[in-house]
């Protein structure tokens, strides 16, 4: 007889009690998803919530910086004018690169050579082109390719307090991809589960493994949430490493598991 169980209780059994595995895929592949859709808004939305939090606070600060620091300026018909007589110099004292505004011609294109000896990273905007290079990576854009295209500091910070809504599409697209990435990638990680599988000589078809794989990710997915959080990303074969970990233990907690086969779709 298949049994239920709440979401509180799978989500603590997929982290502490592995040997509960084989009980939970008796329930089947759709009640495996609906598990995984639970997770998604719980791990999910805090991994939303804090990233978009991080950028609402770069943003903010974005604003303040330019608001400060960024003098007047006019773009038009592919020509940046800036206010002022001198360029414009930005240090990043804890990066080791420079971000350089200059429309009178005293830094050009040739002077990225030497300004690397000294600076990690440069960001050189003059008034018809910009170039930044980082390492041995170098992009140029020529204004030119704007067009017609005419603006003004003014009408930029009008305009920025309208991006916060794109911080809220981030946070929303955030979401869904860790649900349909998780959903896809389980596909990948029943495979792995296939070979413990028969290394381990247990018999388990592919749907419940893809079962498994779901409720494996709980582990993996937190960790890698803890990590983003304190500034660090955690490797994907670290990611796999540990889902086959709960892989293993759950598919040799028990000597032999009677389940219904169960279809990925029924």
């Amino acid at each position: 007889m298949k049994t239920k169980q709440p979401f509180f209780r799978k989500f603590k059994n997929t982290i502490i009690k592995p040997s509960e595995y084989p009980i939970m895929v008796q329930e089947g592949v759709k009640r495996a998803i609906l598990y995984l859709l639970l997770l998604t808004l719980t791990v999910g939305l805090i991994s939303a919530v804090f990233h978009s939090v991080s950028m609402a606070v770069s943003y903010n600060t974005f604003l303040d910086t330019l608001e400060e620091n960024v003098p007047n300026f006019t773009f038009e018909n592919g020509v940046l004018d800036v206010e002022g007589d001198e360029p414009l110099i930005f240090d990043d004292e804890v990066g080791g690169g420079t971000v350089i505004i200059d429309d009178t011609g005293t830094y050009t294109r040739d002077d990225i050579d030497s300004l690397l000896e000294e600076y990690t990273s440069v960001l050189l905007v003059t008034d018809r082109y910009f170039v930044t290079v980082e390492g041995a990576e170098k992009t140029e854009f020529s204004y030119a390719e704007f067009g017609d295209l005419s603006f003004d500091r003014a009408m930029i910070l009008e305009f920025l307090p309208y991006l916060s809504w794109v911080l809220v599409l981030v946070g929303v697209a955030i979401f869904f991809w860790f649900f349909i990435s998780k959903l896809v990638m389980g596909l990948l990680y029943a495979l792995f589960g296939m070979i413990a599988a028969k290394i381990l000589k247990k018999r388990y078809t592919y749907g419940q493994l893809y079962s498994m794989g779901l409720y494996g990710i709980t582990a993996p997915s937190i960790i890698a949430l803890v990590a983003s959080v304190i500034g660090f990303s955690l490797p994907w074969l670290l990611y796999v490493a540990i889902l086959m970990v709960y892989y293993v233990l759950a598919i040799r907690s028990i000597n032999d598991v009677e389940v219904e086969a169960e279809e990925i779709v029924e």
